[in-house]
């Protein structure tokens, strides 16, 4: 890292800006490029694992009608969700299925 900076800021002194500018325009495509794999990712991977958590398991029974029906709804809010967390909101939906029919069949008892 220092030996770039040393020549970014050398090759600025003697005006070749030309490495300089497709070097950073190199570096931000990358990072750009890159999937989310941050604490972003992890953020909304959080989110979805805790939407899950409530469907299944909460003790509060409203939180879990509510995060039920965010599932079974299947909405565009669902699907963004699932593809910030990096997963198929298909595989997600299908998946959920039966430990939330499992789990109404356990509310209406």
């Amino acid at each position: 890292m220092l030996i770039y900076l040393y020549q970014v800021k050398k090759e600025l002194l003697t005006g070749v800006i030309e490495r300089i500018t497709m070097g950073t325009f190199q570096q931000k495509y990358i990072k750009e490029a890159e999937p989310l794999q941050s604490s972003e990712h992890d953020l909304w991977t959080a989110v979805l694992s805790k939407a899950a958590h409530d469907a299944i398991y909460s003790s509060d029974w409203r939180e879990a009608k509510k995060a039920i029906s965010w599932f079974k709804s299947n909405r565009k809010d669902f699907k963004e969700v699932c593809q910030l967390a990096n997963r198929d909101p298909a595989y997600v939906y299908r998946h959920m299925l039966d430990p939330i029919a499992k789990r109404e069949a356990h509310m209406k008892m």
